[in-house]
Formats: structure tokens, sequence, C-alpha cells
């Protein structure tokens, strides 16, 4: 093996400078390397620490900390708070910490090692590869004697990056990291703030809520959602299709940005969607809901049943837009996850109550994956989720104006707060692929 004379940059934060490490770090002509990245944002954060290695595929090249330990001597693989059992005699000393490498309560860290130039750990990508592996070993209060707990971790672990290990040429591997929080909100049931946002996501069933065919109210299940920021900063709140799949039926998938109201659906097992979306009077809160009832056409007894119903979807907020409406390649960023169990596999009703990470982790907290995920819908607080069109008439003076989808045929159009609902002619609906284009929603399509 022959290590590089060059290093890698591992990178988490805002911090632009020049830097070198310990006796490990690699010599003069690796330093003077400027970087620049986002830092964790989370309040009451004195220090953060990280384990580090780097492999060639088949042996670690170099390594700083113990993934085991942390530099408190607590378990490492432990949900970790302020009650940990410490073993001072057993703590990470090797760990690396943003208060000796980078800007300490910001968490960002610049650290500087060598690689290996002969050795490919990934052939399917061009150059010699190395891996580059980070966990978290943990985030502290200022005086660094205490984990502040209610952290959740998004490398449990290890996260892993790919890195270019070519002779005499820096290579920069940069982590990016949004760590959740659990959060203590008045307005929220149960809550999770990751930087400067605070989310809240539960599913439950109702037995009378949205009204069935005969005019009665009838068994429904609420998936909701609600986020905010403080300090007079923007929330945006970001929702995947809703899918209902059973064993047996094809899948119904619900778009969540149609409405607002109620609406049929002519599909077993759903007889309606009820789409809810609004802002609350918070002051200098950017506090919103986005909620999907649905109508269950299901037996309580679970006589006919279809087996093993699901309702899954995923949502994520942020305070700036998302790129594309998804979380970015090599980014962990929070997502909220829904699968929540309608029937079992014999058709029995198991639909209850789902707050936010229960035990069962129906609905729940996790971190997106390094390739990106996709959130079709978005809802920034104050505005409309559905079908927005920019252009105007001359008679409507600019006004912006609203489409929405209501199904069954019905369409609604919405211009500057008075809207109308109109039935669309038999076989066409608002894609544009099918020859229907509702101006100026669409540039090309001919109207039938």
């Amino acid at each position: 093996m022959r290590v590089s004379t060059h290093g890698l940059m591992f990178v988490l934060g805002s911090l632009a400078a020049t830097a070198c490490s310990s006796s490990r770090d690699v010599p003069g002509s690796a330093t003077g390397i400027e970087i620049r990245t986002a830092p964790l944002g989370l309040s009451q954060v004195g220090d953060v620490c990280y384990d580090l290695a780097v492999s060639n595929g088949s042996e670690t090249v170099w390594s700083r900390g113990d993934p085991a330990r942390t530099r408190l001597g607590a378990d490492q693989a432990l949900n970790n708070g302020p009650s940990d059992a410490l073993t001072p005699a057993s703590a990470d000393d090797d760990t690396v910490c943003a208060s000796t490498y980078g800007n300490a309560s910001g968490g960002d860290i610049i650290y500087i090692g060598p690689c290996d130039a002969t050795t490919d750990a990934d052939d399917s990508q061009s150059g010699v590869q190395n891996t580059v592996t980070l966990w978290f070993d943990g985030i502290y209060d200022a005086a660094g004697t205490v984990d502040l707990g209610e952290w959740q971790d998004p490398c449990p672990g290890g996260c892993s990056l790919s890195v270019a290990c070519d002779e005499n040429t820096d290579s920069l591997a940069a982590f990016d990291f949004t760590v959740m929080r659990d959060a203590n909100q008045g307005f929220f049931d149960i809550a999770v703030n990751f930087e400067d946002v605070f989310c809240s996501a539960k599913f439950d069933c109702q037995p009378e809520l949205l009204h069935n065919a005969a005019g009665r109210r009838d068994l429904t299940g609420v998936l909701a959602f609600a986020c905010a920021t403080g300090n007079g900063q923007p929330t945006t709140l970001y929702l995947s299709d809703i899918t209902v799949a059973c064993n047996g039926l094809p899948p119904i998938v619900v778009d969540p940005s149609l409405g607002p109201g109620q609406r049929t659906i002519g599909q077993a097992p759903l007889f309606a969607v009820g789409t809810y979306w609004g802002k609350e009077n918070i002051p200098d809160v950017d506090k919103c809901y986005w909620n999907t009832a649905l109508g269950l056409a299901l037996s309580p007894e679970g006589n006919g049943n279809p087996p093993d119903c699901h309702v899954t979807a995923i949502g994520t907020a942020a305070s700036e837009p998302l790129a594309d409406l998804g979380t970015g390649a090599q980014t962990h960023y929070p997502i909220v996850a829904w699968d929540v169990p309608i029937t079992d596999d014999l058709g029995r009703l198991q639909c209850g109550a789902h707050p936010l990470n229960n035990p069962e982790l129906t609905v729940r907290t996790r971190y997106s994956d390094l390739v990106g995920e996709a959130l079709t819908h978005s809802y920034k607080c104050g505005d409309n989720p559905a079908l927005a069109c920019a252009g105007a008439t001359d008679q409507l003076a600019g006004a912006a104006i609203q489409v929405a989808d209501l199904g069954g045929g019905l369409v609604r159009v919405e211009v500057g707060g008075e809207y109308v609902e109109l039935e669309l002619p038999e076989g066409t609906t608002l894609d544009n692929d099918t020859g229907c284009c509702i101006s100026p929603c669409c540039d090309t399509g001919a109207s039938p």
C-alpha cells in the first residue's frame, strides 16, 4: 500500500479555513485549502464529535476515534443523553471534535489525512477510490461533559462516501447533515426539531368523519402533518403522493394537493378523500398544517375487507425551498414516513391512533438516503398547494389563477379569491399529454 502525499478533507459546517490535524496529518503540500459548507444549525450545542476512517476496500488506511465508545465513555450504540452510564476508563480520547478541528457549537470540522492511491475500493467509478466513513460520537453541552440527548443519529452504522484518491491531487469528502432532535412545543402533541423547523405528524382513525355515498359520516383515517419555524422565517411543507395499497387490489394514489374539501373516490377501499391546509395565527411563528382524510370503505368487524392494507407517504419541511422538490444527493435530510396498517392479513381492521415515533414506528422520523428522495408536492405556508398558474388575461389584471382537479370530472378554477367549479367533457383530464390544456397552465396540446 502506498499512501498518497495529498489529503482527504472531512468537512461539516460553514468554516473557511486553512487547517492541519495531528501527527496523522499530511505534510505542508496539502495545506492552504479553503472549505465552505453549512453548519448543523442546532441550538444549545457546545461541541460535536465524530469518528473517522479511510479504507482502500481491503484494509484501513487510517482512522480516528472509536465508533463503539463516546468521548465520555458511554456506549455509542445507545440513544445517548444526560443519563448515560459512563465508564471514564474507556472514554474515546481519539475522537475528532469541532472544538479542536472546527467551530465548536456549529458542529463543523476540517480534518486532513492521507489516502491510498494504489488500491481501488470501488471499481465501478473512474479513478482510484477510497471509502471515507464517519460516525457521530456525540452532541455535547458547552462544557463538553454531558451529551444533550434526544437527537437522532443520521449515521448509526457509519455514513460512507467513495472519494477519488489520485496522486498529487487534493480530494474532498463533504458530509452534509441535518440532525433531528426531539422538541417540546406547546402547539404540538409530539414534535421533532431539525435545524430551525419543528414538525409533528400522526395518523388517526375516526369512526365517523367523511360522508359516504349515503350521506352518513363513516370510518375515516386522517394523515396529519404540521410544521413551524420561528423568528419570521418562512415554512414550506413537502409531501409525496399518499398510496393506499391492499393485497389483491390495485393501489390507489392520492394527490394531497387537490382540493381543499371532500371529493368522491370510487375505488376500494376508499369512498372519499378530504384535503385540508391552512396557516395558524401564532405571532412570530410560521406554522401550517396539511391534512388528508381517507374515507375507508371497510367493515369494523372485518367482514369482506381486503387483507394487508397499508397507507404510505413521506414528508418533510424546510425554511428554504428544496431544489427540485426533493432531498439532495449525498445528504442525510430529515424525513417523516408513514407506513400505517389498516387491515391485517385476514382483513381485520387495524386502524387506530399512530402518533409520531410510536413503538411500532408506523409514523416515524428517519433520514433520507444518499441518493436523494423525491417529494411530489409542496405547500408554502399561507399559499395553496394546488396547481398554480402564473399567467393571466387582461381582464384578470394579473390575478393569480389556481386550478384543482376535484375528481369525478370536476375542476375548480379560482381567480383572486373567487372560484367556479366546472365539469370536464367525458374522457378529458387536466393532463396535458391527453390533449386537454387549460391555459395558462400548460403551453402545448389542443383543447377539445
